[in-house]
């Protein structure tokens, strides 16, 4: 269980950077989406993001990734948005999905530090009952 919430910590974080590193071409740069995308995902630092192809910008696709189907279906939204309205438009949309995946990432969080409490708390009365069916 930590595992997974590990990884859905992992890709939320990758994303955010996806999204900064997104931010600062458009608006220096303007490289077209589909080429800029292709770029990034080359990165070995964006590696955790697989599950994303150029492909997700041209037609709407349904990502399938360890994240749950809402933030899958948001992910998709925000893909297939980018290159379709003006710069200060797009900066808008990238940090409200940089806000979004911040936000999944601190209830991912969350929910690893109550798992890791509920392990130890479990190993901890296991091993002290073993102790005393022993004495």
């Amino acid at each position: 269980m930590s595992r997974g919430a590990e990884k859905k910590i992992l890709i939320c974080r990758k994303l955010v950077r996806l999204c900064e590193l997104l931010s600062v071409d458009i608006s220096f740069r303007s490289t077209p989406i589909v080429t800029l995308l292709g770029e990034l995902l080359s990165y070995g630092e964006l590696g955790a993001l697989s599950f994303i192809d150029e492909n997700s910008v041209k037609e709407k696709t349904i990502i399938k990734s360890l994240l749950s189907s809402e933030e899958n279906a948001e992910l998709s939204s925000f893909l297939f948005s980018l290159g379709k309205s003006d710069k200060q438009s797009q900066l808008k949309v990238i940090e409200g999905f940089k806000q979004y995946i911040k936000n999944s990432e601190k209830e991912y969080s969350e929910q690893l530090k109550k798992n890791e409490r509920l392990y130890l708390a479990f190993g901890f009365f296991s091993g002290a009952l073993l102790v005393l069916t022993i004495v």
